[in-house]
């Protein structure tokens, strides 16, 4: 949970100086993207993973901010969580969900999935394709990506 916070207020407090210079009143759209972890599927007591809390966060903090995403109807607004997908599957859809959204600032949660079969070059690989390809759509979109601690 600890580490939960640390990354809830680091990615705050980022959004926060990234939209205060310029974008003050505009409204934030905010692609949380990834696998089930982004989604809030397994172990996330309201459904919504982050997703509540840093809206919590960020309305407290009075930032003007959107969720978006082509999945819609749970808790903590739309997203791009698909559940047991990997990086390759998110690279292959990523124009899509890009086109379609339009966000300002992507939070890519990705790579849980491939962990058990695909090599780590290659999860490599796909996560910068997918960090490509989002400053090809736009290159002056926010992308926060984050990281897994593996223990072996």
């Amino acid at each position: 949970m600890r580490s939960n916070n640390r990354f809830l207020t680091a990615l705050l407090l980022a959004l926060i100086a990234l939209f205060t210079c310029g974008a003050l009143f505009a409204q934030i759209k905010i692609m949380p993207l990834g696998d089930s972890i982004t989604r809030g599927f397994d172990g996330s007591t309201d459904g919504a993973g982050y997703r509540n809390d840093l809206g919590a966060l960020l309305t407290t903090e009075g930032v003007n901010f959107q969720f978006v995403g082509s999945i819609t109807g749970d808790n903590g607004g739309n997203h791009q969580g698909l559940d047991g997908k990997t990086s390759g599957f998110i690279l292959s859809n990523i124009n899509t969900y890009l086109t379609a959204s339009n966000p300002d600032v992507v939070l890519l949660h990705i790579g849980t999935n491939d962990l058990l079969t695909a090599d780590i070059e290659d999860i490599r690989d796909n996560i910068v394709g997918i960090i490509d390809a989002i400053r090809t759509a736009n290159p002056n979109k926010s992308i926060t990506l984050s990281s897994h601690q593996i223990c072996v």
